[in-house]
């Protein structure tokens, strides 16, 4: 197994990424009482409190406002310096086969090598650098949603990372069994097409001389049909994800409020988790795209680190 270090590319940019997640840590504070200030307008607007409505909408516009200028900061920090720290991955990669002997790579077509210089760079140096920023972020909103909850009830937020872990492991059991599977079987028959075709372009006067038109055209349907019927496959089970998902996160929140009215919780403290729940979820979420992200670029990460190493 082979892993690619980027702290050595970090030289320089600690500092700004410190602001930035700094900068994260506290827009995700300052947005994470929004909710809560949006449901105190509308219990005052229910019980015409027109002090506690200005109040609350006072509340309200501030955070609202300084979470959003701190999620600006953090996205300029992101991304300008993460596009410095992307060149760097990049640049490393290139002179790492420029100094490599040629020879190295004479049994490759030009093609293939502007494909690992170029196209497969790009999809590593965007792979790390990209889900670091969401991760990042991440990271602070977790923080964020678990200082405010773990103090209202120690019990309820056990419950509830529960819950969110349990629709992990449904998520995990999907890319880890259909979605990888599905993607490598796929990525192997877009391979065989390309070869296939590539193929031809070399030799287009031996094929045509002995008449192999029509098994080209053969094999490419042969690889296209397997190819959909994969697809549709992935797609099914994609389906009944959906479905479980959308059914477990209603679930969640009855759960949440049954266990809360039999621990006799106080019924805003019930509110608090619901309201936080869906930011827990959308962590969950994001843990997923960038599985998804690293699935899709495995090939060009293994491809790069192996032509490294040789």
């Amino acid at each position: 197994r082979y892993k690619m270090n980027i702290i050595p590319y970090l030289k320089g940019l600690r500092r700004y990424m410190l602001v930035g997640f700094l900068s994260g840590i506290t827009s995700s504070f300052l947005s994470s009482y929004v909710p809560v200030f949006h449901s105190k307008i509308m219990e005052s607007l229910i019980t015409k409190e027109t002090d506690d409505i200005l109040k609350y909408m006072y509340l309200y516009f501030s955070y609202s406002f300084m979470g959003n200028v701190l999620a600006g900061v953090r996205g300029y920090i992101f991304t300008a310096y993460i596009q410095i720290l992307s060149s760097r991955i990049k640049k490393n990669i290139l002179l790492s086969f420029f100094k490599k002997d040629l020879l190295s790579l004479s049994n490759k077509n030009p093609s293939e090598i502007a494909d690992i210089l170029i196209s497969d760079s790009d999809q590593v140096s965007d792979l790390y650098c990209l889900n670091a920023n969401i991760a990042i972020r991440d990271i602070a909103q977790f923080m964020t949603i678990t200082y405010i909850l773990l103090p209202i009830s120690c019990e309820l937020f056990i419950v509830n990372i529960c819950l969110v872990v349990f629709q992990l492991s449904i998520e995990h059991n999907y890319h880890e069994y259909i979605y990888e599977t599905s993607v490598e079987k796929c990525t192997n028959i877009l391979l065989k097409q390309k070869e296939l075709i590539h193929d031809y372009t070399h030799k287009t006067d031996t094929y045509k001389s002995i008449g192999m038109e029509e098994y080209v055209l053969k094999k490419w349907n042969q690889n296209d049909k397997e190819y959909t019927k994969i697809k549709q496959i992935e797609a099914s089970y994609y389906g009944y994800k959906v479905i479980i998902n959308q059914s477990i996160n209603h679930i969640m929140i009855m759960i949440l409020i049954l266990f809360g009215m039999w621990r006799k919780f106080d019924y805003n403290d019930i509110m608090m988790f619901i309201l936080y729940n869906p930011g827990l979820c959308s962590v969950l979420l994001d843990i997923m795209h960038i599985r998804t992200d690293i699935t899709k670029k495995k090939k060009s990460t293994m491809l790069l680190l192996l032509k490294q190493k040789q």
